[in-house]
C-alpha cells in the first residue's frame, strides 16, 4: 500500500460495521434474505481482492477459506463456543476469515506503522491488556482474560510476527464487539454452555487466540503444497 493515509483501515471498520449489520435480527425481520445479501457482498469483496494479489497470496486466501469453515464447524457446531443467530454457518463466515488474514497483512504494510512499528505495537498492547482487564472487572469475562493470556504468551514466542498478530487481535476485537451487538452471532455467559466455573463476556475478550492457531494452521498448510517456500522459510 503506497498511500500513507489510513484509508484502508476506516474502509475496513465501516464495511465490517455494514456487513455484519444487514446479517442481523433487526434488518432480517424486514428482508428475510439479509445473510444471503451479507454473503454476496462479502464473496464480492473477496473476490476483488483475490483478483488483486499475487498467484502465493492467492494461494493462501484459497487456504484460509477452507480452515476458516472447518475451525467454524469446529468451535460453533462441534464445541458449541458460540451461536449464530440461525444456528448455521453463513457462508459469507469462511471468506470472512480469509479476508481478515488479507486486511491485516496490507494494514502492517502501512508506510506510518512500517516506520513507527515499536511505537504501533507498544500502543496495541496496551489496549489490549487494558480491554481484557476492562471485560474481566465490567463482564466477569474469565474467559477471554485466560485467552488474551495465552495468546501474549505466543506472542512473546512468535517475535517475528509480532505485529501482524498484534494487529489481527484488535480487528478481531472490533468484529467480535460489532457481531455481537448487531446480535449477528453471541457467546454464552459460560464456556461453552457447560463450564460455570468460566465464564465468559460476550463476546470474549481473547477470542483472537483462535485466529492466531488459525493462521499457523493456514501458513503450515501452503508450506505444504509449497516445498520450495517451506525451505526459504525454515532457513529464515
Amino acid at each position: 500500500m503506497r498511500k500513507s493515509k489510513f484509508h484502508y483501515i476506516f474502509t475496513l471498520f465501516i464495511g465490517v460495521a455494514i456487513f455484519l449489520s444487514i446479517d442481523s435480527p433487526f434488518f432480517a425481520s424486514y428482508i428475510p434474505s439479509a445473510q444471503n445479501i451479507t454473503t454476496i457482498l462479502v464473496l464480492l469483496v473477496y473476490i476483488t481482492l483475490y483478483k488483486r494479489s499475487s498467484k502465493r497470496f492467492r494461494t493462501i486466501m484459497l487456504v484460509g477459506v477452507g480452515v476458516g469453515f472447518a475451525g467454524e464447524f469446529f468451535l460453533s457446531i462441534l464445541l458449541g463456543m458460540y451461536h449464530y443467530r440461525l444456528d448455521n454457518i453463513p457462508l459469507w463466515v469462511g471468506f470472512g476469515h480469509s479476508l481478515i488474514f488479507a486486511s491485516v497483512h496490507k494494514i502492517i504494510r502501512i508506510p506510518y506503522i512500517l516506520k513507527h512499528k515499536r511505537s504501533t505495537l507498544l500502543v496495541l498492547l496496551f489496549i489490549i491488556v487494558l480491554y481484557s482487564i476492562t471485560w474481566l472487572i465490567l463482564k466477569n469475562d474469565v474467559f477471554g482474560f485466560v485467552t488474551t493470556l495465552m495468546f501474549l504468551l505466543l506472542l512473546a514466542i512468535e517475535k517475528k510476527s509480532q505485529m501482524f498478530f498484534t494487529v489481527m487481535f484488535v480487528i478481531v476485537a472490533y468484529i467480535e464487539l460489532v457481531g455481537t451487538a448487531t446480535g449477528t452471532w453471541q457467546w454464552p455467559n459460560i464456556l461453552m454452555e457447560r463450564f460455570e466455573s468460566i465464564p465468559s463476556a460476550n463476546p470474549p475478550s481473547g477470542i483472537a487466540f483462535f485466529y492466531f492457531l488459525f493462521d499457523y494452521i493456514v501458513l503450515f498448510i501452503y508450506l505444504q503444497l509449497n516445498p520450495q517456500v517451506k525451505k526459504r522459510y525454515q532457513k529464515q
